[in-house]
């Protein structure tokens, strides 16, 4: 049953311009399919409102072959392009980790420890990108800060290096200084 009030954002004229570049050109319903679909609905209710008939099952597996059809998923890449939103195909981490859980539940042994493996690989992915390098001069800092104040005069030296920090020209004059050490 299709419906006047069909919502084709972005635009019925481009996605009627993007069927018609595709290679295997769609139906009418196999295009309102890929609209339904690019506006993040399943298959069962994109094709339900696509306008294909039948039974629960029958519109069920419908919308299972035309999501796996060649020109859905032209017109769904076209929409990716055009919109920057949309399935890319790429499973998010969190998606996977939600996949790799429920197969270290209920999956056999071997597929339990491969997803236990899995999950614990991308938890020291996380913690690696989420550490945070030093930089240079943090680490010259803390040694600075390190020295005794009876040597060589950590203060001056360390808000000599603090006031020229990120200058490429360093006034060297400013961080002389006639302290004696005794």
């Amino acid at each position: 049953m299709i419906t006047d009030d069909f919502d084709w954002s972005p635009g019925e004229d481009f996605w009627r311009r993007a069927a018609e570049s595709c290679t295997y050109k769609p139906s009418e319903v196999q295009l309102r399919f890929a609209v339904c679909r690019h506006h993040g609905l399943n298959a069962t209710e994109s094709a339900r409102r696509s306008g294909y008939q039948g039974d629960e099952v029958t519109i069920r597996q419908a919308g299972h072959r035309a999501s796996k059809s060649t020109s859905v998923g032209e017109l769904l890449a076209y929409a990716r392009v055009e919109t920057g939103t949309g399935d890319d195909g790429v499973v998010s981490p969190k998606e996977a980790r939600r996949i790799l859980s429920r197969i270290a539940r209920r999956g056999d042994h071997r597929a339990r420890i491969a997803a236990l493996d899995a999950l614990v690989r991308l938890d020291r992915e996380e913690a690696a990108l989420t550490t945070r390098e030093i930089t240079w001069e943090e680490a010259l800092i803390d040694v600075i800060v390190c020295i005794p104040d009876g040597y060589v005069g950590s203060f001056q030296a360390m808000s000599c290096f603090q006031s020229n920090r990120g200058k490429r020209n360093v006034n060297r004059q400013r961080c002389n200084s006639d302290v004696t050490i005794e």
